[in-house]
């Protein structure tokens, strides 16, 4: 049987992504639950709210659904709750985690069967005790076999909702926090410091300031008073002729760089990630270029949480104190890797332009700027 072509043109403009930025609306799928399931996904990038309440409050619809949380791609992993985080849409938002509270999995389709089946090595046995135990995987020798091929295959479970992602989104806000973790429950457990650690480590400081402030006045959680004060948004621009009230209270070196729990998260790092570079100034001051490249626990300095701010100034800031652009992290991250990661475009060039610039100004020339890259 013909298929036509949806356009009879070349022309790529007229085209359009059907599956995941279509406007056509929800048609049944007849058994391709996949394509089912990325419907959902298509209703969060379009903002069409209407679409993704028939997705989510629709009893007939449950048939043709296996998850609402189901990935993009095989190479994509965003599911719809990520994209609207990272949107701030809350009402997408709201919708997704209702449905996944209140439609019992017996209402959903049965997730599709792989027709190939997958290869395995074996695993370890409680003999091993865990003892100088290494991931053992079926690519061995480079040679996947059907696994190459299984690569978006969940094995039939219904992925959760990713909740943790709002912690790596940059975008994430504190009305989204509040939608998503009703009764505070982000308060709970050994993940709360370490969360928060996430979220400074792609820039957003705005969650950052809020979560670290209730954290200190209800417990402290290893977070002095510097570790949110040092997050706000500074006063307005002073006239001339007027005294410029002080940004922060009397603080000692030792304050600057009080650690929080066991992250080691420090008010210098938090410094770092706000665009007002008046704070980050005032903190090196006090503490000065002895504490320029101290580390949290996982290996992050000043340099690499002012990657992900939003501003390139502080990173700016920092390259006039010669702080090094070569710095890694325990997973080996530099300062361009971490900028890059949060999508901060700005700072990657002035790391680029800073390095390749010979001489005393700069990071020493094009050498240089090809080295900090790998």
């Amino acid at each position: 049987m013909h298929i036509p072509p949806l356009r009879t043109t070349v022309d790529e403009a007229k085209y359009e992504d059907r599956e995941v930025f279509g406007t056509q609306p929800f048609e049944s799928f007849n058994g391709d639950v996949a394509s089912a399931n990325r419907e959902v996904i298509r209703a969060v990038l379009t903002k069409n709210v209407k679409l993704l309440k028939t997705l989510t409050m629709t009893p007939e619809v449950y048939a043709e659904l296996s998850t609402f949380d189901a990935q993009r791609s095989a190479n994509v992993s965003h599911s719809a709750l990520h994209y609207a985080i990272d949107n701030d849409d809350l009402a997408a938002a709201g919708l997704l985690r209702q449905a996944t509270e209140k439609v019992e999995q017996q209402q959903l389709t049965a997730a599709p069967e792989m027709a190939l089946p997958s290869h395995s090595t074996g695993q370890h046995t409680s003999r091993f005790s865990d003892y100088n135990r290494r991931t053992i995987n079926a690519s061995r020798g480079g040679k996947e076999g059907n696994n190459a091929l299984l690569e978006d295959a969940n094995n039939g479970k219904q992925i959760n909702l990713s909740l943790d992602y709002l912690w790596q989104s940059p975008t994430a806000s504190i009305e989204m926090l509040t939608l998503l973790y009703p009764t505070g429950e982000w308060t709970n457990g050994y993940t709360t410091c370490i969360n928060i650690c996430r979220a400074a480590r792609c820039g957003n400081f705005r969650l950052v300031r809020k979560v670290v402030e209730t954290l200190e006045k209800n417990g402290g959680w290893g977070f002095n008073e510097l570790h949110h004060k040092v997050l706000a948004d500074g006063p307005d621009d002073i006239s001339d002729g007027e005294e410029a009230a002080p940004l922060l209270p009397p603080f000692r070196a030792v304050s600057a760089i009080k650690q929080a729990h066991n992250t080691r998260l420090r008010p210098l790092h938090l410094a770092a990630i706000n665009p007002n570079v008046r704070y980050l100034e005032a903190l090196w001051a006090v503490a000065g270029d002895e504490f320029s490249a101290i580390k949290d626990d996982q290996g992050y300095e000043p340099v690499h949480y002012a990657a992900a701010c939003e501003s390139s100034a502080p990173m700016a800031f920092l390259l006039e104190r010669r702080c090094s652009l070569f710095s890694r992290t325990k997973t080996r991250l530099t300062p361009l890797m971490c900028a890059l990661e949060a999508g901060r475009e700005e700072t990657a060039l002035a790391l680029l332009k800073f390095a390749a610039t010979p001489g005393e100004s700069g990071g020493g020339g094009q050498e240089v700027a090809d080295k900090i890259r790998f």
